[in-house]
């Protein structure tokens, strides 16, 4: 098992409106995003998460990786 801190791009190739957890509805312009994270000590399993479209909201940043206008690369 590893742990440390990884970081994903992301992809929108056009302007995503949805609802992510408690900040509400959020417009995000087209363009490229990256944020990070940290894996604890299951870093892959972390990572294997976010490429997955089906799954529990439970972080901010699933609300944008399930959506379908948004791209994980």
């Amino acid at each position: 098992m590893s742990s440390g801190l990884y970081h994903l791009v992301l992809r929108l190739p056009a302007p995503v409106t949805t609802r992510i957890g408690a900040l509400g509805t959020v417009t995000l312009p087209a363009g490229w995003y990256v944020y990070t994270g940290s894996g604890g000590v299951n870093l892959e399993r972390r990572v294997e998460r976010h490429f997955r479209r089906s799954k529990p909201l439970r972080w901010h940043i699933d609300y944008l990786t399930t959506h379908p206008g948004v791209r994980v690369v």
